[in-house]
This record gives structure tokens, sequence and C-alpha cells, in this order.
């Protein structure tokens, strides 16, 4: 397993992705997921593309890539410019761009923060398609050899992207596995992780927090090491099934609210078990009262601080930590 950085931690800085191998390098890091082909070329061509993609082997670093989220009611802006227009044949040009720097890991992902809990469309209908675009996108992926990674990202359960394997085909739709974000959706990190285990092809290693408010339950990140998902556990299960997984470490700002206060919620997460949701509850007093105590800054406070003032110290902390933690799991 290579430890390295998804792009997004580093979102603050406007430099190019020669530059981002450098700051890779510079951490001590083993490579890298960038979000799209854009990164690479804003005009998609395909020689610059292979061009990083060769420094980066060069360098002997890992090169993951990705493409907008296939979520129909918010199509990407990205895709949009790509296709002229049209959001199909962006999302194809940019799967062939990310493709041409030789990676099988494709990024994407269903919904973002707040489409779970969208009026103007259910998210049963938001699913559908999602994996009526993968289905269209699966031709494609085949002919490239490369897998659709979808995300579990914000407000997709693990449930839900198991049912969008089946549908879509194994031999092209995998998972993303972020481990920081199953709380946003009311779920336990480490059995989430054991449902999806077989269909993991990447990671976004990211730690947080909970605590209790008057509304619900408020999910924050925090440097990895220092939060309630339980790494050790969750490499203890991967590293058996996927030695050569990349550990893509993923950390940003922003405070996360669920409304499990608020009358008739459980309509928007039916996959939810009670085990899942106690578990969140014990984390957040947990975390109350390491706040409490000073051990650690309370959401506001830490959010207070501009990204860019704490970026660099949290992804030192957090790629120590991570080392550390596989260190003692691949050494059992």
């Amino acid at each position: 397993m290579r430890i390295g950085l998804d792009e997004w931690t580093i979102h603050h800085l406007d430099i190019s992705a020669y530059d981002k191998l450098d700051l890779v390098e510079s951490f001590g890091l083993e490579g890298i997921q960038f979000a799209d082909a854009r990164a690479l070329s804003r005009n998609f061509d395909l020689g610059e593309i292979r061009e990083v993609a060769a420094e980066a082997k060069r360098r002997n670093l890992y090169l993951e890539m990705g493409i907008p989220g296939l979520n129909f009611l918010r199509p990407s802006a990205k895709a949009l410019e790509a296709g002229q227009g049209d959001y199909m044949n962006g999302l194809r040009r940019m799967l062939e761009a990310a493709a041409a720097t030789g990676t099988s890991v494709i990024r994407t992902f269903v919904g973002g923060p707040g489409d779970r809990l969208r009026r103007d469309a259910e998210w049963q209908l938001q699913q559908r398609g999602a994996i009526q675009i993968a289905q269209s996108l699966a031709p494609l992926a085949r002919e490239l050899g490369v897998y659709l990674a979808f995300e579990t990202h914000a407000d997709v359960t693990s449930f839900e992207l198991l049912r969008l394997i089946e549908e879509v085909g194994d031999d092209v739709a995998k998972v993303i596995l972020d481990t920081g974000n199953f709380p946003i959706v009311l779920e336990d990190p480490l059995a989430a992780t054991r449902r999806l285990a077989p269909h993991i092809i990447a990671t976004h290693m990211k730690d947080c927090i909970t605590i209790l408010t008057e509304q619900g339950i408020s999910s924050q990140c925090r440097p990895l090491g220092t939060g309630i998902v339980p790494l050790a556990d969750i490499l203890a299960i991967l590293y058996p099934l996927h030695p050569d997984l990349n550990l893509s470490i993923e950390d940003h700002e922003g405070i996360y609210r669920m409304d499990i206060f608020k009358a008739g919620w459980e309509r928007d997460y039916l996959d939810i078990h009670a085990n899942d949701l106690a578990w969140l509850i014990e984390q957040a007093r947990l975390s109350e009262v390491r706040i409490e105590s000073g051990e650690i800054s309370g959401m506001d406070t830490l959010e207070g601080i501009p990204w860019a003032d704490q970026a660099d110290a949290r992804i030192r902390t957090g790629a120590a930590n991570l080392k550390r933690i596989l260190g003692e799991v691949t050494t059992l």
C-alpha cells in the first residue's frame, strides 16, 4: 500500500500539475488522485496529459484520475464545457482524457452534500439517473480498460452503492472508499467498509469527529488519526484483500449537519441501522468530552481558521499518523 494525496486537500493552491507532484514529494508521499484531466491540461490535450503521467511514473508516484459526478440534476460545468454544451459528450471526452494517463481508476460519484435532501427530485430518481449514465458510459469504459469508481461521497450509502454496482456491473463499477464520509449518511465506517470491501479499488483516507446539536448530528473533518474513524480496523480489512491499494489522504474544511431530530427524517435514510446511529451518538459524546477538556478544538473554532492556514500542518500530521497505523497493521 502506498500513501498519497487527494487533490481536493490542496484546493486552495492554484498551481500546475507538476507543482502538485513536487508538493506530494515534499510531504514524503507517493502519489496523487486528480479530480479530472483539466488539472493536467486545460484543453484536454492528450499529449500534455501523457507527459504529466510520464513524469509521475518517472518519479515513481502513483496517479489516479476522476471525472465529474453522474448526477443529471447538477450536470458539471466542466463536463458541459468539454462537450460544448452536451453533458454526455463532455463526460465521454473527460473519461478518455483521464484514461490517457494509463490509470484504471476513474473516480466519480452519485451526489454531493444536500442532494439526498433535495425536494425538487427524489434521491431515488437521482440514483436511477446516475445508474443510467454509468450504463451509457460502460462500453467506453470497457474499451478504455478503466473502472468507474464511485466514491462514498456525502450522500450515498454503502447499501445504495452495492445496488448500483449490481445494476451497472462489477466489471465497470467499483468503489472509492472515503472513510470519513459515512457519518454524513449516518453509517458506521467499519461496518460499511466490510460491506464494500470486495469492490474497493481506491480510497480517500479521511477522519472526522461528530457532535450532537439541537438539530441532530454534525460532522467535521479532522487530521487522520485524531478523529473517530477506526483507521486501523479498516486497514486490517483492506490490506489482506487489496495489498496494492493506494491510500489517498483527503482533508478539508466544512461542517456537515444531519437533522435527525426533525420529524420524518427517517424517510431520507431508509438504510440506517439502529446500531450505526447508536455508534455515531456515542462518538459524538466522546468528541464533546475531548472538546470540553481542551484536547481538540471545537467545530466553530476550527472552522474560523482559513483552510490555507491549516492545510500544510494537517497533511503532515495525517500522513505521519497514517504511516504509523499502516505499519502497525502490516506487521501484525
